[in-house]
């Protein structure tokens, strides 16, 4: 993947839901569920109950074709149908994608070498850089009149892990 493609949202069908780069910022976060407490006279308590969370915050800004040099500009018009795609083109289409669409679902995301596309857990090769799907959480963008016509700044929370209801467990029997 070019510079452009490298970052970007998709359905399970390989639909482009959004293009995240060229800028942006993906930070990682896990976060284990322990259990603390103190103690009068003793040690404080710790146990580790082994119930980890990840999620992904992705930061950085839609900019307007025009802006869009040579084949990511011709990525947006084509991903929009039309010549002339504005920040707040993009914005709607993410919108559409994960806050309107029916049937809600996981997305697929694309980190440079790492994919977040395994929807078991069988699936998920950390080693190879594959991670559980993601599942918005928050978007955040200015509202419509607050935007510069040229570049829109994004803030996108996305929970990693696979969805219930999958063919295999997705916690360990006891």
């Amino acid at each position: 993947m070019s510079g452009y493609d490298a970052i970007r949202l998709e359905t399970p069908t390989g639909t482009v839901v959004a293009y995240l780069a060229p800028s942006f910022e993906v930070v990682p976060q896990d976060q284990n569920d322990v259990f603390e407490g103190s103690r009068p006279d003793d040690s404080a308590i710790v146990t580790n109950n082994g119930l980890w969370t990840s999620e992904l915050t992705v930061q950085g800004a839609f900019v307007h074709s025009d802006e869009a040099r040579g084949p990511f500009q011709q990525a947006l018009q084509d991903l929009h149908g039309q010549q002339i795609v504005t920040p707040d083109d993009q914005i709607n289409r993410l919108r559409e994608h994960t806050v309107y669409a029916p049937g809600q679902s996981y997305l697929h995301f694309y980190h440079r070498d790492n994919e977040y596309v395994a929807a078991s857990d069988s699936s998920v090769d950390v080693g190879d850089g594959i991670y559980p799907v993601v599942t918005p959480v928050e978007l955040r963008m200015p509202e419509n009149g607050e935007t510069s016509t040229l570049r829109t700044d994004f803030l996108i929370r996305l929970a990693i892990g696979t969805p219930r209801g999958a063919q295999e467990p997705t916690e360990p029997e006891v």
